[in-house]
């Protein structure tokens, strides 16, 4: 059996001779956002030297869920990947989650929640108006009632929390 410690840098040198150091196309880059523009498409600033010649500005976004649209703030870190290899084809995805702005989910039959705690967090009275008729079902509080009417005053709503709605 041959030595392969012995040939393997004379290989990898041979390699990189003819190569270089070309950008693979397979490999996710990891850049930062410099703005969202008014189409959703991000203008990015990659990390990597090899990639900051590619002018990557319109980089669409691809979340990996259908739907789902989201604006990312300037200084979010996100990784640069390019469709089937194709240089033409530069894609935005899997960034960090103190990136996010806003996101938007879009179906057209429903979007369920399932979780046994929904938290709302400061968003409770925008979404909750003071005087809103909310029908609730399911034990609240531990009340032992299985269903509800109640008209809400968000300030107030619901007593077990300020932000929080249990199933």
């Amino acid at each position: 059996m041959a030595d392969l410690g012995r040939i393997s840098e004379p290989l990898r040198r041979f390699v990189m001779s003819i190569l270089g150091s070309k950008l693979d196309y397979h490999a996710l880059y990891p850049c930062t956002v410099v703005e969202q523009n008014s189409d959703g498409s991000l203008a990015l600033l990659p990390d990597d030297e090899r990639v900051k010649g590619f002018g990557l500005d319109g980089v669409a976004i691809k979340t990996g869920i259908p739907g789902v649209e989201v604006s990312v703030l300037p200084g979010a870190r996100v990784l640069l990947g390019f469709e089937a290899a194709d240089p033409a084809r530069a894609y935005a995805a899997l960034w960090t989650s103190d990136g996010l702005d806003e996101i938007t989910i879009n179906a057209s039959a429903s979007v369920t929640v399932n979780a046994p705690l929904v938290d709302l967090a400061d968003a409770l009275s925008q979404v909750l108006r003071n005087g809103e008729i909310v029908n609730i079902t399911g034990v609240m509080a531990g009340a032992g009632v299985t269903a509800a009417t109640i008209t809400v005053n968000p300030a107030t709503f619901p007593p077990f929390g300020p932000s929080k709605v249990k199933a």
